[in-house]
């Protein structure tokens, strides 16, 4: 609902602040405001915002960057720019380090967006793979924001313009240089994530609260998304993936596997399946 005339703009900094707080792997997250459930209608009914500090990012580059990623993690990387993969990391006895996105890049190197490592544990599992490369840690200088709904479509197009409308699922735009968006929700909702400088964050927040006025959004925490991604069956890197017994053979994500080439854990899985 538009605001009344002459009120100020929302602060990513005060909407924030309204949200109750949890630690999720002594990290301490935004979870709800004064319940989850009146969160959860917002995310099916109109459109939310949301900050997702538990998102780790990583830039891997370098020549033999594609062989890299290929070994790192599940499934084979899109060699196209804008192209996501959905897919998983894991250690060498088949278990789950992380649940993530991999997106290719114009200069050859890639973007991962994860769940369940953190920066270093993410750096060292790729460095694990045994290619040459260099791999960045971008917790420091970006952060992730994350936009759901039925209409999270119709709140982008009027941050970034009616283009974007027809933005398919798993794949990524970049708005400049620095940035880069993700059509990649996993609430059962349309979703984006948007990642941006961290300089930028409050700009792009305030921004789309604004254009979301008209839209009933409503800012929410972790735990909407969480407790959305589990009605739509989605896997939860936090939950079900910290069961250190449990590989994607249990879980149902064989497909999300790509066994006809060589991976860290590949081994250990084809012998539980035997």
């Amino acid at each position: 609902r538009p605001r009344p005339e002459g009120s100020e703009r929302v602060k990513h900094s005060q909407d924030i602040a309204a949200l109750s707080r949890r630690a999720v792997d002594g990290i301490e997250v935004p979870w709800a405001n004064e319940s989850v459930d009146a969160d959860v209608l917002a995310l099916r009914s109109s459109v939310t915002l949301a900050e997702q500090p538990l998102v780790t990012l990583a830039r891997v580059q370098g020549e033999r960057a594609y062989e890299a990623v290929d070994r790192a993690f599940a499934r084979e990387p899109f060699p196209r720019d804008g192209q996501l993969r959905h897919t998983l990391a894991l250690r060498e006895d088949g278990t789950i380090l992380a649940d993530a996105y991999v997106t290719s890049e114009e200069d050859g190197g890639f973007l991962v967006l994860a769940e369940g490592a953190d920066g270093p544990a993410l750096r060292a599992h790729i460095l694990g793979a045994g290619e040459p490369c260099e791999v960045t840690d971008l917790g420091q200088t970006h952060c992730v924001l994350t936009i759901n709904g039925p209409f999270a479509w119709e709140l982008l197009a009027e941050m970034e313009g009616p283009e974007l409308i027809g933005f398919p699922y798993l794949t990524s735009y970049r708005p400049d240089e620095r940035s880069v968006y993700a059509r990649a929700g996993k609430t059962g909702e349309y979703g984006y994530d948007l990642v941006v400088p961290r300089e930028r964050r409050d700009e792009v927040w305030d921004r789309g609260v604004e254009a979301g006025a008209a839209l009933d959004l409503r800012c929410v925490g972790v735990g909407a998304l969480w407790h959305a991604m589990l009605e739509a069956w989605f896997f939860n890197a936090f939950r079900e993936g910290r069961e250190r017994d449990v590989t994607p053979l249990e879980l149902g994500l064989r497909w999300r596997l790509g066994m006809r080439r060589d991976f860290i854990g590949r081994d250990a899985l084809l012998a539980r399946r035997a």
